[in-house]
């Protein structure tokens, strides 16, 4: 399963959620795998991430992310003010939204339970998924930090640009889940099916 996921209490509800849900339908829990998406900026250092994140900041501009996040959360532009905290109270019932449930709830709770300011909110939701920006070896404490949790089974990686951002997964960030442990040397299998440990559908005889 796809999810946006931003806060960790958050991440491990819906995924107890999930493979609660999966065995009222005598599912086995494991049968599914909770994916959350995150988007990543790595850097050699800290600062070299930090650094790229603001220049991408600076390309985009105030202006086109001030409109991702109306579109996100279901808000008019002219309500939200850049440095006044993100007005959660002007939100209208998710029955009445016609967007992604998923993504305004979760960058919703981000906003309201660490009390940010618009600025800070678009400058921190990695525009719509959970946002790591620094060394390899952050990301991975972070990917780390969240699988032990029970928040994910794996992650679907946003990466910030291409070709760069790919490369710098490639050669940066995957070496340092291999030490760990958390990403495979080799492919076990011919299949993305049975890399997810999914079996195969079963079949239903036409008529």
């Amino acid at each position: 399963m796809f999810t946006a996921q931003h806060v960790l209490e958050d991440a491990v509800a819906f995924r107890d959620d999930m493979r609660r849900r999966a065995a009222g339908y005598g599912r086995h829990p494991d049968s599914i795998k909770i994916l959350p998406g995150m988007s990543v900026v790595l850097g050699a250092t800290e600062q070299d991430a930090q650094e790229r994140k603001q220049l991408m900041d600076a390309v985009f501009g105030v202006t086109a992310n001030i409109k991702k996040l109306s579109k996100r959360v279901g808000l008019p532009v002219e309500v939200l003010k850049l440095d006044e905290k993100f007005p959660a109270h002007l939100l209208g019932p998710d029955e009445e939204f016609t967007g992604s449930i998923g993504f305004r709830r979760s960058i919703v709770s981000l906003a309201v339970k660490e009390e940010l300011t618009v600025r800070e909110l678009i400058g921190s939701y990695g525009g719509g998924h959970h946002q790591v920006v620094g060394t390899a070896e952050q990301v991975a404490d972070r990917m780390q930090e969240r699988l032990l949790a029970g928040a994910a089974d794996g992650f679907t990686l946003m990466v910030d640009m291409l070709p760069s951002g790919v490369h710098d997964a490639v050669e940066m960030l995957v070496p340092q889940l291999q030490r760990r442990g958390l990403f495979h040397t080799d492919y076990e299998h011919d299949t993305l099916r049975e890399s997810l440990g999914r079996p195969a559908p079963s079949l239903v005889p036409a008529g």
